[in-house]
């Protein structure tokens, strides 16, 4: 169901304004981040809420921008390597 509203999404509004609108969430993630790690005592479900429509454009982005799963996962595995390593290091394992 998700691929198939993601997909009507971009063809409706188009991969400009659908990548625009990923940018937008994404800042409007940050600054509820900025404002949560700043204040403790404001409700998180605003932050959650910022975090959903991350995920919602950043599945778009991830149809629009990668040719398949394949090359989606080879990028996250590469990270991934690179996230362990830093982790080793920072542990003292090389």
């Amino acid at each position: 169901m998700s691929k198939e509203l993601y997909k009507e999404a971009i063809d409706l509004f188009g991969i400009n304004n659908q990548l625009k609108k990923f940018r937008e969430e994404m800042l409007e993630c940050l600054l509820a981040l900025e404002r949560y790690m700043n204040d403790k005592s404001l409700d998180k479900d605003a932050l959650k809420s910022e975090i959903a429509d991350v995920r919602i454009t950043l599945s778009q982005a991830e149809m629009i921008l990668f040719a398949n799963d394949r090359e989606k996962n080879h990028w996250i595995n590469k990270k991934q390597n690179k996230l362990r390593k830093h982790i080793m290091e920072s542990r003292g394992e090389e």
